[in-house]
């Protein structure tokens, strides 16, 4: 069985490939988008990490309170961001203030806790009546690309099997293909389609007012070619290697398209959900 992840400022920091500093245009315009550009009174980080979003949740509202498992806050100068600091697994029993938040924010945390069902009651309890969640997480699907390209090596027709069940809507092999690849996924016990969420959300007492695909990171990483394209290469065979590197920016660009536009991939899903 996996052993107890760390997440510490190092984690917090690089992110897996990045992807935490990719994600801030994404998750800041969605919240002014979806959560509106008022000033709120007071928004519980659900899961501040190391306040990694702590600046800017603490420009939206008065009071900015935040909570989380691991105590990497604790070693970190964006704590003085927060009024009050909680240290709770959020998937287990927590003694949080009750019906006493406007808005909780939960950025790529429901996926590291076991019990998500736990999660969504206690910010459900947490939150006063008609107030929102703004709530990132990365997709089920999205595991078997990463896998392929980085840690092909590593897998079995087992897995594939497990992963294969999860995809046709079983839950518990949902969790075991996760679970089989625990360092590599950085401590994941889930990963989420929009109908799990929507269930999820509804029994813990959500309205969901928006969920969509946050396409953060392609399917084909094109960025590299780019640099044959803006800089041409006057080597050797530089035709085959220009006319190569436009073919394959070319091809990699449509897929990207297609797979966002047909909801084959991408990386998160956003749910914005209002207590009832």
């Amino acid at each position: 069985m996996q052993e107890e992840y760390n997440y510490d400022n190092n984690y917090y920091d690089q992110g897996i490939g990045g992807f935490h500093k990719a994600s801030l245009p994404y998750i800041h315009e969605n919240f002014d988008k979806y959560i509106g550009q008022n000033r709120l009174g007071k928004i519980l980080d659900f899961g501040c990490g190391n306040g990694f979003h702590s600046a800017y949740l603490k420009s939206k509202c008065r009071n900015l309170h935040g909570v989380d498992f691991s105590e990497a806050i604790k070693k970190n100068e964006a704590q003085k961001n927060y009024k009050e600091l909680f240290f709770y697994d959020l998937g287990g029993k927590v003694e949080l203030p009750e019906n006493y938040y406007d808005l909780l924010f939960s950025i790529e945390v429901i996926e590291h806790v076991k019990d998500y069902r736990k999660f969504l009651a206690n910010a459900n309890t947490a939150l006063k009546s008609g107030g929102q969640i703004f709530l990132t997480t990365t997709t089920y699907f999205w595991s078997i690309f990463i896998l392929l390209v980085f840690y092909r090596r590593k897998i079995s027709f087992k897995n594939l099997y497990h992963f294969f069940r999860g995809w046709t809507g079983s839950e518990k092999y949902k969790t075991l293909f996760v679970l089989e690849f625990w360092d590599f996924f950085t401590g994941h016990y889930h990963g989420f389609s929009k109908n799990q969420l929507k269930k999820g959300f509804k029994e813990n007492g959500f309205v969901i007012e928006a969920i969509k695909f946050l396409p953060i990171q392609s399917v084909v990483i094109v960025d590299n070619l780019k640099h044959h394209l803006t800089v041409p290469y006057t080597g050797k065979h530089k035709f085959f290697v220009r006319s190569g590197a436009m073919l394959l920016y070319i091809i990699g660009n449509t897929i990207n398209y297609v797979c966002k536009i047909a909801g084959l991939y991408s990386p998160n899903i956003l749910v914005v959900a209002r207590k009832k």
